[in-house]
């Protein structure tokens, strides 16, 4: 696939490179000679009028208007062009005008269609211009607040994959949700929360019951997961009425804190986004009121309660 890519680059980049350097300048030169053409026929759709006029009424400077389509009427049809009589000349005429027209026309056709993909080339690239740089201003946003995001498209899969390097760097991770039985769909993951659970540096807070929780599991056929990790939960938290809360606190140093939640997407096709609020100093006191607010002793009830 790369190697492909590469290949594909080259050829658009080659592409690029011989329309810039020869067809452009042909295709600019064609442009003018055309307009040459046009403006050549016209004068001489004008010479004709004013010859066959002169013809009719017997007026006029004949040989003024009458040369110039003698001229090129000779180049085309030899010397028998110039004993044409009055009424082949309006012939001509007649001829000579509907046929400009028709040039005209359709030269007029080609120029808008030509003209609108100009525009329309230069309108996609200062939107791709303007998109560049409105992406490149929240991006330095979300840098400068701490504040990054992932759009997932297929939950329990790309979520968990995300999610895994920032548990890997977690020195304590306390784990707001519902049922946790996701736990168990990604293997990676999973070992690390039993090595955090194992440590004692891990809390799973469900805002359902215990029941409800340990369904979870078993509709991923772990409930012996659910038995390892069962002193870390907390249950009934409050937390599960109208919009459900799930987040996770991990804790990196003594100091050191990341915030993860959920967002809604911002294009379509994505389910939500990951989003992660991490420890700078426009976030640093944000994060201590988020820890202090998540705290376990503060939400849900341990077994027996």
């Amino acid at each position: 696939m790369v190697e492909w890519r590469s290949i594909s680059d080259a050829f658009k980049r080659a592409m690029f490179f011989v329309w810039g350097r020869f067809f452009r300048p042909v295709c600019r030169g064609a442009y003018w000679i055309l307009i040459l053409l046009l403006v050549l026929w016209a004068f001489t759709v004008v010479m004709l009028v004013g010859t066959h006029i002169c013809l009719i009424f017997g007026k006029g400077s004949l040989g003024i208007c009458k040369w110039w389509p003698d001229l090129i009427l000779s180049l085309l049809f030899g010397s028998s062009a110039a004993q044409l009589t009055e009424a082949q000349y309006a012939s001509l005429v007649s001829d000579m005008i509907a046929a400009f027209a028709f040039v005209v026309a359709v030269a007029a056709v080609v120029q808008a269609i030509l003209y609108k993909r100009r525009v329309g080339r230069r309108l996609l690239q200062a939107q791709a211009q303007y998109d560049n740089k409105l992406k490149e201003t929240k991006q330095d946003f979300e840098r400068k607040m701490g504040i990054t995001s992932q759009p997932i498209k297929q939950m329990e899969k790309d979520d968990l994959k995300w999610m895994l390097p920032h548990y890997k760097e977690a020195d304590g991770i306390t784990v707001f949700a519902g049922g946790f039985g996701w736990i168990a769909t990604n293997s990676e993951l999973k070992n690390r929360i039993l090595e955090l659970s194992h440590e004692k540096k891990l809390k799973l807070i469900s805002f359902r019951n215990m029941a409800e929780v340990k369904k979870s599991f078993e509709e991923k056929n772990a409930l012996s997961l659910f038995k390892r990790l069962k002193s870390c939960f907390k249950y009934e938290s409050g937390l599960g009425d109208g919009k459900k809360v799930v987040c996770t606190m991990i804790q990196i140093s003594p100091t050191a804190r990341k915030f993860l939640y959920k967002s809604l997407p911002d294009e379509q096709g994505h389910a939500f986004n990951t989003c992660v609020l991490s420890d700078t100093d426009s976030t640093r006191e944000l994060l201590h009121i988020l820890y202090q607010l998540t705290r376990p002793e503060w939400w849900g009830k341990v077994e027996g309660e």
